[in-house]
């Protein structure tokens, strides 16, 4: 009886760490892509362009674009079109047909007129899975 006791916990136990792994696969396979090139929709007044890091702003190699309530990210060498649907407080929420982007941002300062600098984080679900991502950037008009 402890024999199939031990059989059956080791069965659980192995398929709960496959599974674990498989999803931990998943995630890896979908990753935010930088991009220095803007969409061609993308003209407009105030706009906000966020990155990876502080390096990667000074690059000019971006994450996440928005302008008037429109924001981009890529893909797969693909940009993916957004409309924002909801905001409170620093928290702002995206959606297209297969994605839902939740932007939080954590810290926010002003450089000047009309120009802050902010940082947070950045949560897209996707039919693969999800991605979580912090970056840096600045919005401005």
């Amino acid at each position: 009886m402890k024999y199939i006791k031990s059989i059956i916990i080791s069965c659980f136990l192995l398929c709960n760490f496959q599974i674990q792994a498989q999803k931990a696969d998943t995630t890896k396979e979908i990753q935010l892509e930088s991009f220095s090139d803007f969409p061609e929709e993308s003209d407009g007044c105030c706009s906000c362009y966020f990155s990876i890091s502080k390096n990667e702003l000074k690059k000019h190699n971006y994450i996440f674009y928005d302008i008037d309530d429109i924001a981009f990210i890529k893909i797969d060498g693909n940009f993916i079109r957004f409309e924002l649907i909801n905001y409170k407080d620093d928290i702002y929420i995206y959606k297209n047909n297969d994605y839902t982007l939740k932007l939080e941002i954590l810290k926010r300062k002003f450089i000047e007129s009309e120009l802050e600098s902010e940082k947070g984080i950045i949560t897209i679900n996707t039919p693969k899975g999800i991605i979580k991502q912090k970056f840096i950037g600045e919005c401005g008009c």
